[in-house]
């Protein structure tokens, strides 16, 4: 008799390409759960930035359920970069972010959040290519979308809905991928 071991998933492993279009956003995030939750005990710290209820959340700030659409809708996994790129699509597309803030949020990001929450330099330039790519190529702040009723639709006809010009979001990928060659998660993007 022979015992088989089922290899539970790791969330970093978690990765949906830009290429799959059919996929609703429903099935994505189905898919992104079944990795594990690499987030589920967001510390205090960084709720208190990030979530929208804090008095004090940065420009973009949005749930922690709706970011992790918003992974899927990019194309980007869970890894720190992809988190950096992400969150900064995010505060880009608000169109309020102005430098200080942007600076304000690497600096905490960096010196005041957990370990595992902490960015590197590299982080912050993904991040940093993330708000501009969300102020260029987004029509919508994405805290603003409502996902609810998108999660049925597929992926490619929400990235159509929201403007999302797929061609200039793999170019800032491209770039990314040049910047960071011995990086998985921008590597894997294009």
């Amino acid at each position: 008799m022979s015992l088989s071991v089922k290899k539970k998933k790791n969330f970093r492993d978690w990765h949906i390409s830009l290429d799959v279009e059919d996929m609703t956003l429903r099935q994505a995030y189905d898919d992104q759960m079944s990795y594990g939750d690499g987030q589920a005990d967001i510390p205090f710290i960084v709720r208190l930035f990030e979530h929208p209820s804090s008095p004090i959340a940065f420009d973009g700030a949005i749930g922690l359920k709706e970011h992790d659409y918003i992974h899927s809708i990019l194309g980007r996994g869970m890894m720190n970069k992809d988190e950096a790129f992400v969150i900064g699509f995010t505060m880009g597309s608000s169109r309020d972010l102005n430098k200080f803030e942007k600076f304000l949020f690497t600096v905490i990001s960096d010196h005041v959040y957990p370990k595992y929450y902490n960015w590197t330099e590299d982080d912050v330039d993904v991040f940093e290519l993330g708000v501009i790519a969300g102020e260029r190529l987004c029509s919508v702040p994405m805290y603003k979308v409502n996902y609810e009723m998108l999660l049925d639709k597929p992926l490619k006809e929400i990235r159509h809905m929201l403007s999302i010009d797929l061609e200039a979001l793999r170019s800032f990928y491209m770039l990314e991928k040049k910047l960071f060659p011995d990086c998985c998660e921008s590597q894997r993007n294009v």
